[in-house]
């Protein structure tokens, strides 16, 4: 008997708990809010009617929302409800007008991901093709007509695309213009419509001979003696460089210019664009270093090392050379370490020369 009112009394406070989340539920009266009374109560006789409005509002939901998010929702909670069909048919039908919006080849990609039976799997995938297409057309360079026919090689624009792609690369070469940009056209296109252009403008701007130009920039000496700066700056580079490039080049007297903070002018303009000749100029500049006692100071040397060969008014190489007094110093003068400094110097402009070399006429 005991037993028995206990369990009565269990009995009737559940039954209290359930009519209170009925109640709570008929309040709210969401979708969520029924779905939540069926998880707490799943024994409760309004089950049936609980799902049964659940589903309708969270139809409602879905219809008024219009979104892919809300139908996934509603099929989320109810995947065989009255609605399944039609809520799967406008999820996919928004989530590719979404994907057509962005128009990007990633976007549409998604979708397929997304919906990889998708009954319209054909159409976007025309639309993936197209959108790679529109890109390339609208970047123009060879990297984009080249992603394009990676993927669609025997795509509907794939004939236009190599054309493109090959007069993206020529204009790359003629903006370059120099032998390593003209070579890459060649690599890529052995018999591209333009390699005899690219073989005549390799052909012209090999030279035989160098003329060497040093220009002064920045450095920490009085006026008076810059000039002599420049004469040992041009020494070292006669006794280094100009040694190197000997072996496969004339090489005409080294010009001096100070710049004395000026701006440089284009080197052909100030020493001449003639043509089988090649200018060397190495733009130099220094500074005071560290403090090394009891000599003095160390040198820091910067130089750009540029080459410009007719016709073209590029530098066809450019390099960049940092020197300083090495350590430990040696020598009991700061000439001293300033003369170990250019040592240093011209022991990197040697490897330059190797480089420079690359433009001499093809030997047979």
């Amino acid at each position: 008997m005991i037993r028995f009112v206990a369990m009565m009394c269990v009995l009737a406070a559940w039954t209290a708990c359930a009519g209170r989340d009925w109640r709570r539920a008929q309040s709210l009266n969401t979708g969520e809010a029924y779905r939540s009374f069926v998880s707490a109560n799943p024994g409760s006789s309004k089950v049936p009617l609980a799902m049964e409005r659940a589903e309708r509002l969270d139809w409602i939901f879905a219809k008024a929302t219009d979104t892919p998010g809300a139908y996934g929702s509603y099929l989320g909670a109810h995947p065989t409800g009255p609605h399944a069909a039609e809520a799967r048919e406008r999820a996919e039908a928004l989530a590719l007008a979404e994907a057509e919006a962005v128009g990007t080849p990633e976007a549409l990609l998604a979708f397929l991901v997304q919906y990889p039976s998708s009954e319209r799997k054909a159409k976007v995938e025309r639309r993936i093709e197209e959108a790679w297409h529109r890109l390339a057309v609208t970047e123009g360079t060879e990297d984009a007509w080249g992603r394009y026919l990676v993927r669609y090689p025997e795509g509907r624009w794939a004939e236009d695309a190599r054309q493109a792609r090959e007069e993206a690369a020529w204009a790359r070469a003629v903006e370059g213009d120099t032998p390593t940009a003209y070579q890459r056209y060649l690599d890529r296109f052995a018999d591209g419509r333009y390699r005899l252009d690219a073989l005549d403008w390799m052909a012209r701007l090999r030279v035989t001979r160098i003329q060497p130009v040093v220009t002064l920039g920045e450095a920490p000496v009085e006026f008076a003696d810059r000039a002599a700066l420049t004469y040992a700056v041009r020494k070292e580079i006669d006794q280094t460089l100009n040694v190197e490039l000997r072996r496969d080049f004339q090489v005409l007297r080294t010009l001096m210019v100070d710049l004395r903070g000026g701006p440089s002018p284009h080197p052909q303009d100030a020493y001449g664009n003639n043509p089988n000749t090649g200018i060397v100029v190495v733009n130099y500049s220094e500074k005071l270093g560290a403090r090394l006692e009891p000599s003095g100071s160390a040198t820091d040397i910067s130089a750009t090392v540029q080459l410009y060969c007719p016709p073209s008014r590029k530098p066809v190489l450019e390099t960049t050379i940092t020197a300083s007094t090495p350590l430990p110093a040696v020598g009991e003068t700061e000439a001293i370490l300033h003369q170990s400094a250019l040592e240093a110097f011209g022991d990197q402009l040697r490897a330059v020369a190797d480089d420079i070399a690359t433009v001499r006429p093809e030997r047979r």
